[in-house]
Parts: C-alpha cells; sequence; structure tokens
C-alpha cells in the first residue's frame, strides 16, 4: 500500500500542474499494484475526461461503480462522462440509479436538475427543427400545389408516393407529428425508387397529417412567423 500512496501523491502533484498524462501514468501504475482501488479508478476518470477522452472516462466511470456501487462519487463520475458523450438520457438514469443509493446526496441532486434541464433544451432544439421542417415543406409551392388537392382527392395519393422527390417530403410531414412516424414505415414499401401505401388506415392517416400541417401553417401566418 506505501507504493500506492507514493503513486497517488505524485498523480495528485501532477494533477495540481494540469499534466494529465502525468495523473494517469502514476494512477495507471497505482491501480496495478491494487486493482480494486475504486478511487484510483474514478481519478483515472476524471483525468480522461480533462483529456476529452470522454469514452475511456466513461469505461473507469463503470469500474468505478462495479467496484464500489455505494459510493457517490462514481456515479457523478459516470454521469459526467455520459454527458459529454452527447447520451443525457444515459446519464439522467445513473444521477437516478446513485440517488438510490444515496437520496440525499446533494451533488448528485444537482447534476439530476442539470441533466434534466439540458434534456428540456434538447427537446426544445428538436421541436424548433420540426417547425422549421414543416415551414420549408408547406411553403414549398409544388408541395402545396401537390398536397391541397389531395385533401379531396385520396386517390392521388398513391401516385405522389412513387415519385422520388416528393415522398420524402410526404415521410417527413408524418415523421413530425407525435405518433406519425410508425404508420408511415409500417405502411411503406420500396420498390424501384417507388413508395407504395400497404395498410388499409394509412391514407386516413396520412391525411391527417394534411390537415395538422396545414392549420401548423396557417397559425405560423398568423403569428407572422413566416
Amino acid at each position: 500500500m506505501e507504493q500506492v500512496n507514493e503513486l497517488k501523491e505524485k498523480g495528485n502533484k501532477a494533477l495540481s500542474v494540469g499534466n494529465m498524462d502525468g495523473v494517469l501514468q502514476c494512477f495507471s501504475e497505482a491501480i496495478k499494484v491494487d486493482p480494486q482501488n475504486h478511487v484510483l479508478y474514478n481519478n483515472c476518470s476524471a483525468a480522461y475526461a480533462k483529456k476529452d477522452d470522454c469514452q475511456k472516462a466513461y469505461e473507469d466511470g463503470c469500474k468505478t461503480i462495479d467496484l464500489k456501487p455505494d459510493w457517490s462519487r462514481g456515479y457523478s463520475q459516470k454521469a459526467a462522462a455520459l454527458k459529454f458523450l452527447h447520451r443525457s438520457e444515459k446519464a439522467k438514469g445513473i444521477y437516478k440509479e446513485g440517488l438510490k443509493r444515496e437520496t440525499n446526496n446533494p451533488q448528485l441532486k444537482e447534476g439530476l436538475q442539470n441533466m434534466e434541464a439540458q434534456l428540456c433544451r434538447e427537446e426544445i432544439h428538436e421541436s424548433f427543427q420540426h417547425v422549421q421542417s414543416v415551414q420549408q415543406i408547406m411553403s414549398d409551392p409544388v408541395m402545396r400545389l401537390i398536397l391541397e388537392p389531395m385533401q379531396k382527392d385520396p386517390q392521388a395519393l398513391s401516385e405522389h408516393l412513387k415519385n422520388p422527390v416528393i415522398a420524402p417530403k410526404i415521410q417527413k410531414l408524418m415523421d413530425v407529428w407525435p405518433g406519425s412516424e410508425s404508420a408511415f414505415s409500417r405502411s411503406q414499401n420500396y420498390k424501384g425508387g417507388c413508395i407504395g401505401p400497404r395498410s388499409p388506415n394509412f391514407q386516413a392517416t396520412f391525411f391527417s397529417i394534411i390537415t395538422e400541417s396545414y392549420r401548423f401553417f396557417r397559425a405560423l401566418r398568423t403569428c407572422r412567423l413566416i
């Protein structure tokens, strides 16, 4: 253990001057001597994170929790690595897992709150992208000429779905509205670049999407957003 303590001391000195390579060298050597020491893995995880090697930071974070599942700092470190890997939902789950072990831990609570706020921002960003997608499609004069008559002529849908230029735009409209993506994916049939509806309720589903798209488009105009 004396050798491990000496290596830890050297590693901490390297950390104090920002020498992450030195930190990793010292703590990696210490792990060879004491492979069951969770603190060593946690320190390596933190050093990898500072070097922007988030995958290795995550791997050592996992090892930390495996060795010491009741240690809150391990959960914080693993969740932080997941955040930098852009796996926000998974990071949120790790914070929750840690709080099951230590309910009142302030660091885990703060981490969970920050992650929930991050997920909220991501959801808003995604919603804004959807707004832009619908705005672009519904502002296309060609698409408007196609979609408007289809509200009265359902038979036109099959023909337009065969058009390799129009079909992806129709799919985009389906993907934007909640619950519509799975309906479209179940109904599509690619053959020679054409798409044909299979399910009997496909047309009804699609026309409801057109209606919602026009309502959305008119609302944007009313609010002078387009």
